[in-house]
């Protein structure tokens, strides 16, 4: 149902009946994980959850952990500038050494 790579796919089915009588699979909405830190991005005009992904991640398609980061908004537009935004949360990860992650560590320790 779900691809490889999906965050939904280890999710348990659900079966359920609807008011017409037929029997319907889906999936139970996915509880948001836990993030071990933060990292503050100010939005700027232009700004796409997928180049974000791609600069803080390596990976386009990790956009979704900057939505999971932010549950206050109802909708990733939001995250962008579509309503009155100042700053949005990035989960950190630290079990990739990345060569963006390096750098800030670096200027951080500087």
């Amino acid at each position: 149902m779900f691809s490889k790579g999906s965050r939904y796919r280890k999710l348990p089915e659900t079966v359920t009946t609807d008011a017409r009588g037929r029997t319907l699979k889906s999936v139970p909405v996915r509880p948001l994980p836990v993030t071990s830190g933060l990292f503050l991005h100010t939005v700027v005009a232009g700004d796409r959850l997928d180049n974000l992904a791609q600069s803080y991640y390596q990976q386009p398609a990790k956009w979704w952990r900057i939505c999971d980061a932010n549950p206050e908004f109802m909708s990733p537009l939001a995250l962008l500038g579509q309503e009155p935004l100042v700053t949005v949360r990035i989960p950190l990860t630290w079990h990739t050494s990345l060569p963006l992650w390096d750098k800030l560590l670096a200027e951080l320790s500087a």
